[in-house]
This record gives C-alpha cells, structure tokens and sequence, in this order.
C-alpha cells in the first residue's frame, strides 16, 4: 500500500475504471465529486488521472451471484486488472489507484482527505448467500497464479483503504448457505382436520344403494296395483313409507356429496 501523502485530496481530470470490473454508479459518483470526466478507453494524455479497480474476489462473487460461470468471470477480472496495471506502471507520478468496494466502504473523515465529500457513495448490495459466493471466488483466485500476482500488485499500489469485512471468506456462513441450498423442499402444510374428501367411490356406492331401493319400492307398488291393495311390507320388514324415507334419505346425501365434490 502507498502511504500517507498519497491520501491528500485528489485533484484528477480523468477518472478510469479497469474494463469488466463493474465500477457502476460509484465510477460516475466520484468523476461528479472531483469534477473529472469519467474516461472510457484509453484516457488522454496529459492531466491527472484517478484510477479504479474492484477486488477480485468482490468482482468473482458478484458475477457468480449473477450467474456467470467463475473461469470467464476471473479472466474478464484479468484482462481489466492488466490495463489499469499498465496505466498505472506508465503514470506514477499522476495516476492514483483506488480499490472501489473499499471505496464504497469509506467512512466521511476518509472520504474528506480524499476530497470525495457529501456523503457516502453508492455501492453494490451484497448478493442473497454472498458468504457461499465469496468463499467460491476466493478459492478461484487461489488456484489462479497470474490473478493472484495481478491483485498483489493492484493492492501494493493502490491507496490504503480498509478492506471491507465482507469480502472475507466466512467457512460457516458458507456452510448455512450449502445447507439451505441442500435442504429439500418445505412439506405441504397438512390440510384442517375435517370430513374425508369425498372420492368417486362414495358417490358410487351411494347411487346403487338409491337405485336398488327405487328398484325395490318399484317391484312393490307393481304388485300393490295388480293386487289393488297397500304396498305390503317387503320381505325384511319395509314397508313403503320406509322405502320412501330411505329413498329421500339417499338422494339428500348424494347431493350434498356431488355439492362437496364441485
């Protein structure tokens, strides 16, 4: 890390984010704060610059959080960590470098020595799992050599700023995040206890029992009318009165159950 002097207010007429290291809105904020523009490519010669770069694991586990695989996530990261490498090794004198999610991080006194007054500036949400993620990209850039040479070299040079607590792989809370990921799916809640639902086998049954007992009191009356005399009693004892309330009685229950069903 620079020293002290390099915390005195900045004075840049060019402010230049490392390409594919989403510097976003905290890029324009800051550009705004120093009255510099917010330089696109390769920034014109002469004049001073201000130049910016996200951390890598903070870059990784946001691309990740985004669905992008980590291979092309951690070389899209190098290929805009070498420019701003370039940019600073061929300006010294006139290009300082500032890590934005530490930035981001900055409380107002240090805010203030770097002239970036009005408040804090904007920075990215952390991603929903952002341990899980962070671990994942820490270990990405672990195994990586040149990524790892590139953040040692952009974080020698770059202005001390607190890094943030965020950034810091958390094996447990990386853990919870693979658990909840893990954990099947939450069981259906048990419906109120109540009747049984009614299935087409209870309708079934009750509509033969009705049509055997319409069948019965049919074969009844038939032989009352050649008779010409009462429905006698069946040979269990019905007589047509109780045929008929059973009948009345099996119909009721067939609506209310076609009712429930519906």
């Amino acid at each position: 890390m620079e020293t002290a002097p390099g915390l005195s207010m900045l004075r840049a007429a060019h402010v230049c984010c490392a390409p594919g290291h989403d510097c976003g809105p905290l890029a324009e904020a800051v550009a705004t704060r120093l009255g510099a523009t917010l330089a696109t490519g390769t920034p014109p010669a002469g004049g001073r610059l201000l130049l910016l770069y996200r951390d890598p694991v903070g870059c990784l586990a946001a691309a990740m959080a985004a669905g992008e695989a980590s291979g092309p996530a951690l070389e899209r990261w190098q290929a805009g960590a070498r420019e701003i490498a370039a940019l600073r090794r061929a300006n010294r004198a006139r290009a300082p470098l500032l890590e934005v999610t530490a930035l981001a991080g900055a409380d107002a006194e240090r805010l203030g020595m770097l002239g970036l007054w009005d408040g804090p500036l904007p920075a990215q949400a952390a991603p929903e799992d952002a341990a899980l993620f962070v671990l994942v990209a820490a270990d990405a850039l672990r195994r990586s050599p040149s990524a790892r040479r590139l953040a040692e070299e952009l974080e020698a040079s770059a202005l001390p700023l607190p890094a943030p607590e965020r950034l810091t792989p958390d094996p447990e809370a990386a853990l919870a995040a693979i658990r909840r990921l893990q954990a099947p799916a939450a069981a259906p809640v048990p419906a109120p206890l109540g009747p049984d639902p009614v299935s087409a086998a209870q309708i079934a049954l009750l509509e033969e029992e009705l049509a055997q007992a319409l069948d019965r009191l049919e074969r009844a009356s038939a032989r009352a009318d050649r008779a010409a005399a009462p429905v006698p009693a069946t040979g269990t004892g019905e007589t047509e009165a109780m045929m008929q309330l059973w009948i009345e009685t099996l119909e009721g229950e067939l609506e209310a159950l076609h009712a429930a069903r519906n």
